[in-house]
């Protein structure tokens, strides 16, 4: 007689996680994953805040998440380090680091780098004095004078397709937003993030940007030439990455946390007061028609 022995529930969870456990241990690694033992080391700007910056010698800022996302989804060994920018570009041409984080392709880097698909967009706009921008139109730009670095994106795409603008030389956006309270320039020129972080990190009160876009550009990882093996792995990570939505929503908490726009100002707006007092209202009413006709049954 054959007898049947009852085994706990317990027993057997445990042995058949033990069994897919050891399945998934010793299964060939996948196409795609990087050797723990093959470090990658990729490179940034130190002083490129709120995309790269460091806190409490620490790395942070958007591209820092965005770069921690890409080499954990291509399951890469990396490390991000972030020093002063010639350093970073001297060092990845001598070979003794793999690339950089952040950088838009030209013709002549292109030249010296190998890059990935995009990451982010990033976007210029202009900054003017609270008040100023319904005046200062895409269309009415004429006269105005507009401070800028030198020899960057945004006084390229000014000086080619506004020649009519007055272009004011500033050494940073610092000093442009100073100018810009001062009344020296009717706008600063400049990406919109790194303004936003910049007015609200020393408080520069009564600057906000013009609802429109000045122009936009691709931003990248730059690879050290001879390495297509890593530019695969990262490109696959970028295009899942960008797929599922997560370098949005990593870029989404970067440009709300910096927002100009004080929400709770929405409240002390006289129409929309109202409107949600009406709409408070209404609910109300809802509510006690509701427990009315349950009290009649």
């Amino acid at each position: 007689m054959i007898r049947i022995i009852k085994v706990p529930d317990w027993v057997l969870i445990f042995t058949l996680l033990f069994i897919s456990f050891s399945n998934f241990a010793f299964m060939p690694k996948a196409h795609g994953q990087t050797n723990n033992s093959e470090p990658v080391l990729i490179l940034g700007d130190r002083q490129y805040p709120p995309y790269e910056f460091l806190e409490e010698g620490q790395p942070k800022g958007l591209v820092v998440d965005v770069l921690a996302a890409i080499t954990k989804e291509a399951g890469l060994n990396a490390t991000h380090r972030l020093m002063q920018w010639s350093k970073a570009q001297e060092l990845v041409q001598v070979g003794k680091a793999d690339g950089h984080a952040l950088m838009s392709a030209t013709p002549d880097r292109k030249l010296k780098y190998d890059f990935s698909h995009p990451t982010l967009d990033v976007e210029f706009t202009l900054f003017v004095n609270a008040g100023d921008e319904e005046r200062i139109t895409p269309e009415a730009l004429s006269g105005i004078k507009v401070g800028l670095t030198k020899g960057g994106f945004p006084f390229q795409k000014l000086s080619q397709d506004h020649p009519s603008i007055t272009l004011v030389i500033i050494k940073d956006d610092l000093d442009g937003i100073g100018k810009l309270l001062k009344g020296d320039i009717d706008a600063l020129a400049t990406n919109r993030l790194t303004g936003q972080y910049q007015i609200q990190k020393h408080g520069a009160q009564g600057i906000v940007p013009v609802a429109w876009t000045l122009a936009s550009k691709e931003i990248a990882i730059a690879l050290r030439k001879g390495n297509p093996a890593l530019l695969d792995k990262i490109n696959r990570a970028i295009d899942s990455l960008h797929q599922n939505g997560t370098i949005r929503e990593i870029q989404d908490q970067w440009l709300a946390k910096y927002s100009l726009y004080d929400q709770s100002a929405w409240f002390s707006h006289p129409l929309a007061l109202m409107v949600g007092i009406i709409l408070l209202a209404g609910l109300v009413i809802i509510v006690i028609g509701q427990f009315r006709r349950s009290n009649r049954r």
